[in-house]
């Protein structure tokens, strides 16, 4: 099969194509977006994880299941070892 080829170097799309062999741009940049947005997120819920564990061994060292102070709560459900963080508005904080 003939290729057709740009000045450029870039194959053209011949007729015979089927639709999905065809690049779409506005669906392949938009998919490279949301690969980069996930890996992105993905990479915090990794550091996320850790500090969590981190703040639990923290909570251990001190023998405690609840902590607050100021603006931050932070209480270690036993049973099920999760770990819940509250931040509250102090009265006057601007939004």
């Amino acid at each position: 099969m003939a290729r057709a080829q740009r000045a450029n170097g870039v194959q053209q799309n011949l007729p015979e194509m089927e639709d999905s062999k065809r690049r779409i741009p506005a669906i392949h940049n938009a998919a490279e977006k949301y690969v980069t947005a996930r890996d992105e997120r993905m990479a915090l819920t990794e550091k996320e994880v850790e500090t969590k564990k981190h703040l639990r061994e923290v909570m251990r060292k001190y023998d405690l299941t609840h902590y607050q102070y100021e603006d931050l709560e932070v209480t270690i459900e036993v049973a099920e070892e999760k770990i819940k963080v509250k931040k509250a508005k102090l009265t006057g904080e601007d939004e």
